[in-house]
């Protein structure tokens, strides 16, 4: 039997145009893509990060990459600039009820 948790980062972006292309960075996790327009490159920015982070969740690493990416597990909500554009992160956790050890941490 599974639990699930639906967890959401909103991460600061950039998006430049490139001659023909529009590149889209996250610069707080070093992510970055590209598309043919302004959202096609946001939205292919949304679902790198996604993997990006769902990777770091399969490899054990969430913690560690999230801390050297400057995140703390300070509760104090910091305010996006004005003018910064923000991209919206889902992403959904399984939790194993059968291993309680490693839920323990959670």
């Amino acid at each position: 039997m599974f639990r699930q948790a639906k967890v959401s980062f909103k991460l600061p972006a950039n998006v430049t145009r490139e001659g023909d292309l529009f590149v889209s960075e996250c610069p707080i996790l070093d992510v970055v893509s590209q598309g043919r327009s302004q959202s096609e490159a946001i939205q292919n920015l949304e679902e790198a990060a996604i993997l990006f982070l769902e990777t770091c969740v399969e490899m054990g690493t969430l913690t560690q990459v999230l801390g050297e990416c400057g995140f703390t597990p300070d509760h104090a909500a910091i305010e996006a600039k004005k003018d910064q554009d923000m991209i919206e992160v889902p992403m959904e956790l399984l939790a194993n009820e059968s291993k309680p050890a490693a839920l323990a941490h959670c």
